[in-house]
């Protein structure tokens, strides 16, 4: 099982590239890359997770024109689409929260998500 999810880097004055971030089954776990490379630690240890979990959400760009600096908010309150990623396998699902004081609830086919033991990495993309 592969995942990719390209994005696009911008501020107010200018374009500052783009960069996929990609998922690799490999070993039992998920390793991480960047533009294609390892994305590794200070220490130089390759990011992995057990879990994956791939959250949409709206998007809107802020941008503070006094000063140019550029910030993107997200409405993680409500309710919307979800993948999941686990074992070497996807699902398909949704993800729900009530209220910000409240924490997400992740469902496959009407039923809470069962998330292998282990670490999950959460990407939220722009629904």
């Amino acid at each position: 099982e592969h995942l990719s999810i390209a994005y696009s880097v911008f501020n107010p004055s200018q374009y500052l590239g783009d960069y996929t971030a990609s998922w690799q089954w490999k070993d039992g776990v998920y390793m991480r890359y960047m533009n294609g490379e390892p994305h590794v630690t200070k220490e130089g240890n390759q990011i992995t997770a057990n879990n994956i979990v791939v959250v949409s959400v709206p998007h809107r760009d802020i941008v503070n024109m006094s000063d140019l600096h550029w910030r993107t908010e997200m409405d993680l309150v409500g309710s919307g689409e979800a993948l999941f990623l686990r074992d070497g396998t996807s699902f398909t699902g949704t993800w729900r929260r009530p209220t910000i004081q409240d924490h997400f609830e992740y469902m496959v086919a009407g039923q809470p998500y069962n998330f292998a033991e282990g670490n999950t990495w959460i990407q939220i993309v722009p629904d």
